[in-house]
């Protein structure tokens, strides 16, 4: 799974957004943001609030030049391990929801 296809995945799921014509619709008002202002894979601040807003229970720990991040979702774990935070972080909540994905590179 591509990290865009990955941050469309957990942000229609998380947040209940959905991608518009290079934006997010965020309500039923036609309230948009542009894509580029959230990005959850690339950015921690974004990664942490998908977490926040499922209200899961995480863990971020460095082994060996890598980090490894855990989460919790409604009693379902999930980890994930890579080279960059906010995809580890993504990566290891979608797999606590249930979706499907690639452990980061």
């Amino acid at each position: 799974m591509t990290e865009g296809r990955l941050t469309i995945d957990l942000v229609r799921r998380v947040m209940g957004w959905r991608p518009g014509d290079g934006r997010w619709i965020t309500g039923p008002n036609r309230c948009w943001q542009p894509l580029s202002s959230f990005r959850p894979t690339e950015r921690v601040q974004d990664a942490l609030q998908l977490l926040e807003h499922v209200q899961a229970d995480y863990t971020i720990a460095s082994r060996g030049g890598a980090v490894v991040a855990e989460v919790i979702v409604a009693g379902r774990s999930a980890r994930a391990r890579g080279t960059v935070l906010p995809l580890a972080l993504c990566q290891a909540l979608a797999k606590a929801l249930g979706v499907e994905t690639e452990d980061a590179a």
